[in-house]
């Protein structure tokens, strides 16, 4: 935990002029749940609302006392990222964890795409989106030329590796997100009729030595 408030006390700030146009606190708050998670930080409410103000602080900040976070505010923009109204995030951060939507996912890249069209220069990793998943069809396409799940479509063998393998974690960590990505996935595949992924999911997720 340690390591995790260093590094986002040690997070440096994008320049104002290159988020300045971004619509809205929501989208800016969703790239920072984004930034977050793939550092494999958890997104919990401290978490998330000074990784925002540490990216965008003038977007965050209390007033006339710019050296701090206007918390009230950024709680309320939290808010406005429930599945009744933006639908860019589920989790309050407090009882339970933030976690980005399908949706969420696709906003956090058009942010990215925008601070990319500056040349942005930020000391901090840049985050690859790449790796987003936009939509049903491609995770289900990205999930076929997936070499584990190949391996596992000519054997039915599935090892303790490659669970972590498929998501690209390191192992034992971001078990929630795990889980609930392979619920959404079943589902994709469930509703594209793809029987051969979802029984792959499947097994991942009831192999037991992979305790998830």
């Amino acid at each position: 935990m340690d390591k995790y408030i260093k590094f986002i006390r040690d997070l440096k700030p994008f320049k104002d002029v290159f988020y300045k146009n971004v619509s809205s606190m929501e989208k800016l708050i969703v790239y920072a749940m984004y930034f977050l998670e793939t550092e494999n930080i958890s997104l919990s409410f401290n978490y998330v609302c000074i990784a925002a103000y540490k990216l965008f602080p003038e977007r965050f900040h209390f007033g006339d006392f710019k050296e701090y976070p206007h918390i009230e505010m950024l709680n309320r923009t939290l808010l406005h990222l429930r599945p009744k109204e933006r639908n860019y995030a589920v989790g309050d951060g407090k009882k339970s964890f933030f976690k980005l939507t399908q949706l969420g996912y696709q906003v956090a890249g058009e942010v990215e795409k925008e601070l990319k069209i500056k040349n942005v220069k930020n000391k901090t990793r840049q985050v690859k989106i790449d790796s987003v998943k936009i939509t049903p069809k491609k995770d289900l396409e990205e999930i076929k030329k997936n070499k584990t799940y190949n391996f596992w479509k000519e054997s039915k063998i599935i090892n303790e590796s490659d669970l972590w393998n498929f998501f690209d974690v390191i192992p034992y960590t971001r078990i929630k997100y795990i889980k609930n990505r392979i619920l959404e996935l079943k589902k994709f595949a469930r509703d594209y009729n793809e029987k051969i992924i979802y029984e792959f999911l499947s097994d991942l997720e009831k192999n037991q030595n992979l305790k998830i």
